[in-house]
């Protein structure tokens, strides 16, 4: 992930105005305390017509060294997740698109 956020043009952010880092302590539940709480404020932001992507590459592509230190966490605590968000411009993120053929339908 690292290697990719050196690659020309890779915006882990996607240009999103606003970042919201979630942090926590490490704890075996820690991804799916992360994940529910990031869910309630990506269903707020949408009732105010804010649009969101919750998103892991950016923490794993930043140094987490540094990055922790900016963001001044308490102690024991480490990024987790990202939601970013903004106003939705009409425009959509230009992705190829892709067959995929293992999907198992019920």
């Amino acid at each position: 992930m690292k290697e990719r956020a050196f690659l020309p043009g890779y915006e882990p952010l996607y240009g999103a105005p606003t970042v919201i880092v979630l942090s926590s302590p490490i704890t075996p539940f820690t991804q799916t305390n992360v994940a529910c709480s990031a869910t309630t404020m990506i269903l707020k932001a949408t009732d105010l017509g804010i649009g969101t992507c919750y998103a892991v590459s950016p923490i794993l592509a930043l140094s987490k060294d540094e990055f922790v230190e900016k963001l001044n966490l308490p102690e024991g605590y480490v990024p987790v997740a990202a939601i970013l968000m903004g106003y939705a411009n009409g425009e959509g993120f230009p992705t190829e698109k892709q067959e995929v053929d293992n999907i198992n339908r019920i």
